[in-house]
């Protein structure tokens, strides 16, 4: 009994264990589910209707909290949490607006600063809505206002949100909408023609329709002929179009690209034409902008030479060219009529010259046999001219002085060519010397620290002696045609001035008496030993001034002329014409060397015996010394 009565006793204690953990289970999940109130008296009663915690509504029902659809006075709705749903919300497919007092609403709906529409079910609706007008929800349920797409097509709505037809002002601007809502596009005929561009606005002004411009007045009204508009003028043929290019109305117009009408000098193509005031095109002589145009018959602006009467030039631009002008690296002058001026003109005290084709000369020109100098400018120069860095002498007339020329107290001499000559100069065969500044000197100078003497008439007086002038002829030895080193004696001897009878010595001629009238030119002994290019000329010159030796037997001294005849036999004086010519250099007993030019193509000695053969005879200078 004992054991029996203590497996009861573990029984009971283990039931009353279950029963406590079922109770609390159930206790629990009656807490999650339902609320209570304590009252005064310490007792607990079930909570029931609209409750706020946390400023969130909930509904309870004896202490259970509701969810999902709650009707009473009006309809609610309670999310998963219980909480009472405001504003718009989604409930399953459908689409509701609660106000703030979670009352679902129907009808039209103002809210988030917009309207919606719910029907008697409180579904948003979306799409078209007739009301009286015809409105339209978006996606969201919002109703439209303003311009929109509906579909393929625009509408607008007003502020009222009902659809609008006809002609419509908004956003600065008009639409047309027909019966049917619908915003037009492209042309439209109410009475006049208009045109609506792709968003379906109102063209005005200028426009762009298709390949062709239109010009819309301020009421959008399409406008045909002339057109006054932006300050200039356009044409539209009767179709509206506006026309470009050349356009025939009793005179003829020119309209650019943008078919405005052209005024002024206008360039089309390759030619310029002038178009006045009034946009009709000139021809012959235009005044215009402070110049004069030509425009020929087809009113084309001429360019360069024009001859109307007189001559004329045109610029580049076709205006008429006064004054100096540079035309193809020339200059010429045309007066203010613009008419060209040939010869002399005297202008702001200045002379110039237009040759005979009209160019106005610069530089040197010889006019009338007398050659003048005139600047960059055209204007004639006179006096001292440094050009090119030469100085020239024109006198008061602009004339190029040559010669002895006095200025100031100074003598100066001018060559052929009109260059102030500086330095030692051969002028008519007498040396003479003039300083930098190209005054002559006379009196003892000192030039190259050695001392010359010039006489009164500052030709310089030779003291050249015999020994002297024979070292001057050795400078040139070894000199031959093989090498043309021989061509530096031709060229001094070419410098005599002036030359010998006149004739210039080639490198292809003899040249042995050359040789020795280039050392008297170069010793300035003129005065005294006859300068020539033939032997038989300087023995007939120096026969005339006394100073041939015909005797064979003569012992020479250095630095006299020996000449030679080839076809002496040694018997006797040979009285021939003499062949060649040399300058005694060396003189020992009955023998004597010759320098020579010419002598195998060269300048080489030759050694002779007094009195020997081929001697022709000998010239024999009075030297000083």
């Amino acid at each position: 009994m004992k054991k029996g009565k203590l497996l009861n006793i573990a029984l009971s204690i283990a039931f009353i264990n279950i029963l406590f953990v079922c109770f609390s289970i159930i206790n629990v999940n009656a807490e999650e589910d339902t609320d209570t109130l304590n009252t005064s008296d310490g007792s607990t009663v079930m909570e029931s209707g609209w409750t706020n915690k946390e400023n969130q509504w909930y509904y309870y029902d004896h202490g259970e909290k509701k969810t999902g659809w709650l009707h009473t006075d009006y309809w609610y709705y309670l999310d998963q949490d219980g909480k009472m749903v405001t504003g718009l919300a989604s409930v399953g497919n459908q689409q509701y607006y609660f106000n703030q007092s979670g009352a679902m609403q129907t009808g039209w709906i103002q809210a988030d600063g917009t309207y919606y529409y719910a029907n008697n079910s409180g579904y948003i609706q979306k799409g078209w809505l007739h009301k009286g007008p015809w409105y339209y929800l978006d996606q969201d349920g919002k109703m439209v206002t303003g311009l929109a797409s509906v579909g393929n097509q625009q509408y607008y709505f007003d502020q009222s949100g009902a659809m609008k037809t006809g002609w419509i002002q908004a956003d600065g601007t008009y639409y047309y909408a027909n019966n049917s809502g619908y915003i037009q596009t492209g042309w439209l005929h109410k009475g006049s023609w208009y045109y609506l561009d792709q968003d379906g606005k109102m063209v005005t002004g200028l426009v762009s329709v298709g390949d062709e411009q239109c010009y819309f007045d301020q009421s959008g009204a399409m406008q045909t002929g002339w057109i006054q508009a932006d300050g200039t003028y356009y044409y539209a043929n009767n179709s509206g179009y506006i026309q470009t290019g050349w356009l025939h109305k009793g005179s003829w117009y020119y309209l650019d690209q943008d078919g405005k009408m052209a005024t002024g000098l206008v360039s089309i193509g390759d030619e310029q034409c002038y178009f006045d005031q009034s946009g009709a095109m000139k021809t012959g002589w235009i005044q215009a902008d402070g110049t004069y145009y030509y425009a020929n018959n087809s009113g084309y602006i001429q360019t360069g030479w024009l001859h109307n009467g007189s001559w004329y030039y045109l610029d580049q631009d076709g205006k008429m060219v006064v004054g100096d002008y540079y035309i193809n690296d020339q200059y010429y002058y045309f007066n203010s009529n613009g008419d060209l001026q040939l010869g002399w003109y005297y202008r702001d005290n200045q002379y110039y010259y237009l040759d005979s084709n009209a160019v106005l000369v610069k530089g040197w020109n010889k006019i009338t046999n007398k050659w003048y100098y005139f600047n960059d400018q055209g204007i004639m120069q006179t006096g001292w001219q440094l050009i090119n860095n030469q100085w020239f002498y024109l006198n008061a007339s602009g004339d190029m002085q040559t010669g002895w020329l006095k200025s100031g107290n100074k003598w100066y001499y001018l060559n052929k060519s009109g260059v102030m000559v500086t330095g030692w100069a051969q002028i008519g065969w007498k040396w003479y010397y003039f300083n930098e500044d190209g005054a002559a000197v006379k009196d003892d100078v000192v030039i190259d620290g050695k001392t010359y003497t010039f006489r009164d008439d500052y030709s310089w007086i030779s003291n050249c002696t015999r020994k002297e002038f024979v070292e001057r002829a050795k400078r040139y030895l070894g000199c031959n045609e093989k090498d043309g080193s021989f061509k530096k004696i031709i060229d001094s001897y070419n410098k005599l001035d002036p030359l010998p009878r006149g004739y210039k010595v080639k490198y292809t001629d003899s040249w042995c008496m050359t040789f020795v009238s280039a050392m008297v030119r170069e010793c300035n002994l003129l005065d005294i030993i006859p300068v020539e290019c033939s032997c038989g000329k300087a023995v007939e010159k120096a026969q005339a001034m006394g100073i041939w030796q015909e005797n064979d037997a003569y012992v020479p001294q250095i630095g006299d002329i020996i000449m030679y005849d080839w076809d002496d036999n040694g018997n006797g004086d040979n009285t021939g014409w003499p062949d060649h010519v040399g300058i005694v250099a060396e003189v020992n007993g009955n023998t004597f060397k010759v320098i020579e030019g010419n002598k195998n193509d060269a300048v080489e000695y030759r050694t002779m015996t007094v009195n020997g053969k081929f001697i022709r005879g000998y010239i024999t200078p009075k030297f000083l010394s």
